[in-house]
């Protein structure tokens, strides 16, 4: 985790990620969430959690987590490079069909055979394979213009060949634009579908369970179970374990993985819809706003401004677009009322 997060031991890493003067746990977690990227949040927290380790994959090649870590990325680049990526979408002119190939054939090995499962580089989002071009290219290299598009590709950004790298030769799948946030979009899709579609399945818990741990949610499993289950515990009131969990992303400053989960926690529990609605508000006053350092004076004064703020909350938390626009024209009126520095 430590090199993944682009420090040299985890020794490194602890001296920058350790505790305050006061030993509090909870900020040596917080901390070290902080220094390592996204992509490594979900296997530290379940170490942190001592949660059971991932069941090993049978397959040399595929470490434990890569199914529920790398996957999801690498599901999502795809799709995104095939419809959006310039040289690759159709209709991008001559070449497009060799430029596909290079990109998305690599994706998803459509000549067979032995192929290296790619790595996710966590602080860019890219996808490395390791290998010479022959190894990874057996069924292309040979065409009379592929010295010509795989330039195309990698003057344009798409990917990124280190015939020199540390641990031998590597080609670089870019991220495209937009990966994160559908990796989290995907991830909230595929366990509706099956909590509505299945209800009765196991896949559902699994799929949901995958989902809260991509948007950042401590406890994945625990809290999957009780959403499911309905057997909120200790939790207070018809939404009170989605309202802890909401509390820990607006805290945590995470404003689109915050909508996502009260989109996916509303279509799941309908019922508690409104009991969840109306204390959304607070969660981004009380949560959100003041960890992007507003005072405590300026969110009453801006408040009182703005008698309507909590309705339109309210109401632009239909979707999770909608939500997010309207915290962002929050944070922008909020920026203005700040008062200037002497």
């Amino acid at each position: 985790m430590a090199r993944a997060g682009g420090y040299a031991s985890w020794h490194e890493l602890n001296q920058v990620a350790a505790p305050d003067a006061t030993g509090d746990p909870a900020t040596a977690r917080r901390r070290l969430l902080n220094f390592l990227p996204k992509p490594c949040h979900a296997a530290t927290r379940a170490w942190l959690n001592r949660e059971p380790a991932a069941p090993d994959t049978a397959v040399p090649d595929i470490p434990p987590r890569w199914y529920s870590d790398v996957a999801p990325y690498w599901m999502a680049s795809m799709g995104l490079h095939r419809r959006h990526t310039a040289l690759v979408r159709r209709g991008s002119g001559p070449g497009q069909r060799l430029r596909e190939d290079l990109v998305i054939g690599l994706l998803v090995n459509q000549h067979g055979g032995p192929s290296p499962t790619p790595w996710l580089d966590p602080r860019s989002l890219a996808l490395v394979y390791r290998g010479d071009l022959r190894t990874l290219y057996r069924a292309t290299i040979d065409h009379p213009n592929f010295e010509t598009e795989f330039a195309n590709l990698v003057n344009a950004g798409v990917l990124d060949w280190r015939p020199d790298g540390r641990d031998g030769p590597s080609l670089w799948v870019c991220a495209p634009q937009g990966l994160q946030a559908a990796v989290e979009e995907d991830a909230v899709g595929m366990a509706l579908h099956w909590i509505e579609g299945a209800p009765e399945s196991g896949e559902g818990e699994v799929r949901l369970t995958q989902a809260l741990a991509v948007l950042g949610v401590d406890h994945p499993a625990a809290v999957s179970s009780a959403l499911l289950r309905r057997n909120a515990g200790a939790y207070t009131g018809p939404g009170g374990e989605m309202l802890s969990v909401l509390t820990d992303l607006a805290v945590a400053g995470s404003l689109r993985s915050f909508a996502l989960a009260y989109d996916l926690f509303v279509r799941m529990r309908p019922e508690a819809r409104d009991y969840v609605r109306a204390r959304l508000p607070a969660k981004i006053v009380s949560g959100y706003l003041p960890g992007l350092g507003y005072s405590a004076e300026v969110l009453h004064r801006w408040l009182t401004d703005h008698p309507d703020w909590a309705e339109a909350l309210k109401v632009a938390a239909e979707t999770p677009e909608t939500l997010i626009r309207e915290v962002s024209a929050m944070e922008a009126s909020l920026s203005n009322a700040r008062p200037a520095a002497a």
